[in-house]
């Protein structure tokens, strides 16, 4: 005769996922009766088995989730540097563009003091730029 122990015993190591086999040989009995206290404490494989196949099927899904919510934070990550290599280009593309209007503006400056040099040889004062206003 089994003590109280020992079917909590085997109660607690069959909630463990061990097989009747196993819990049979770990507690030195056989497995007919590992099998009886199951059976009399309403302990089935059937019931066993949609168990597990319920929890397995709530770890996948919660698997699956994870899984999915990586994917759209790769996702999000991959449009965010897309976005800053954009914004790289196009910050790029309006310093190309200052650039050559500055470029013109300095070409443009140095063709008006090319012609004031001239106009100060004719004895025009270089502070007095208000003549040559309109023509630069």
């Amino acid at each position: 005769m089994l003590t109280e122990e020992q079917k909590r015993r085997i109660k607690e190591l069959h909630e463990k996922g061990l097989s009747r086999n196993k819990i049979a040989r770990e507690l030195g009995i056989s497995w007919d009766t590992v099998n009886r206290v199951l059976k009399s404490a309403n302990f089935n494989k059937s019931k066993d088995l949609l168990d597990k196949t319920e929890n397995f099927r709530e770890e996948f899904e919660r698997k699956s989730r994870i899984f999915e919510y990586e994917v759209e934070l790769k996702r999000m990550g991959e449009e965010i540097t897309r976005e800053k290599e954009l914004a790289d280009e196009y910050r790029l593309y309006k310093l190309e563009i200052l650039e050559k209007k500055v470029d013109w503006v300095i070409k443009n400056i140095e063709g008006c003091d090319e012609e004031i040099n001239a106009e100060n040889k004719d004895g025009i004062q270089r502070d007095d730029w208000s003549s040559l206003q309109g023509d630069c």
